[in-house]
């Protein structure tokens, strides 16, 4: 997946839904669906504020034009730190629709 605007952005992450399960075979628990800044280095901020404060707040990338829909996962064999994936790399049967 490209880069989409913050709207279909969250139109996408709701439309997923969330994490039914951890990631099957593996040390990671999955831990939500989120919008994100599309930039890499942009990116990399908004997770490290996830991990150092517990925040998904796109309040500091609202200008940005171009956004992601990742999945947010914690690696357990690596100190719990938080990991990402594209939410195009993940299997539709980790999620579940609430309503």
């Amino acid at each position: 997946m490209g880069p989409v605007s913050l709207k279909q952005a969250i139109e996408i992450a709701a439309s997923r839904g969330i994490p039914a399960s951890d990631a099957p075979g593996t040390s990671q628990v999955i831990e939500c669906v989120t919008v994100c800044p599309y930039r890499q280095a942009l990116k990399q901020r908004f997770i490290n504020d996830y991990e150092t404060f517990g925040t998904l707040d796109l309040t500091e990338y609202i200008d940005e034009d171009e956004f992601d829909v990742i999945v947010l996962k914690r690696d357990l064999n690596s100190g719990n730190r938080t990991i990402y994936s594209h939410l195009s790399t993940e299997t539709s049967e980790n999620y579940q629709l609430v309503a």
